[in-house]
């Protein structure tokens, strides 16, 4: 199911998360964080991401046409600890528990990789999102994390106050 990419599905993977994330696009998704105006991506991340050997960047392609139809990123960092991140579905696909099985071979894939533990961060703004991540077994930590741009009071989305809740989960 899930893949590693290649350079060539770098504008393919922006698009999808972005898609996935601020809406862009023709299809809502109920991942929609509007209240966000930066892309989620762009593809110097997504290109320093397959080149960093922490990360784990993979995919899952349409039989058909074999473009991304989801995508998630894994980061080794150190002591069986992972990090789950970017978790995208292309938003036409979203009711069929491809995030759900997506989520799962992830964990999977990192668990053979010695992961120990799982963590992700969420924006607090997302209580939907916390309550899905959370019947996934993923628990608050009491930790937060500032949103980039959000510590020097720097960027479009400074006003919003926002910031990460991390969430953890023994795998």
């Amino acid at each position: 199911m899930l893949m590693r990419p290649n350079e060539s599905d770098i504008p393919a993977i922006v698009d999808l998360v972005n898609r996935a994330y601020r809406g862009w696009g023709e299809q809502r998704s109920w991942t929609v964080e509007d209240f966000i105006a930066e892309p989620r991506a762009d593809e110097d991340e997504i290109r320093q991401d397959l080149a960093d050997p922490s990360v784990r960047l993979l995919i899952v392609r349409d039989g058909a046409t074999g473009a991304p139809i989801a995508t998630v990123r894994l980061q080794d960092e150190g002591h069986g600890l992972w990090q789950l991140g970017m978790l995208s579905v292309d938003p036409a696909r979203q009711q069929d528990g491809l995030g759900q099985r997506v989520m799962a071979a992830a964990e999977d894939a990192a668990r053979s990789a010695g992961a120990r533990r799982m963590r992700l961060y969420v924006v607090h703004r997302r209580p939907e999102l916390l309550q899905w991540y959370g019947r996934r077994g993923y628990g608050p930590t009491g930790e937060t994390r500032p949103f980039p741009g959000q510590a020097s009071g720097s960027g479009s989305d400074a006003g919003n106050d926002l910031h990460f809740v991390l969430l953890e989960k023994t795998l």
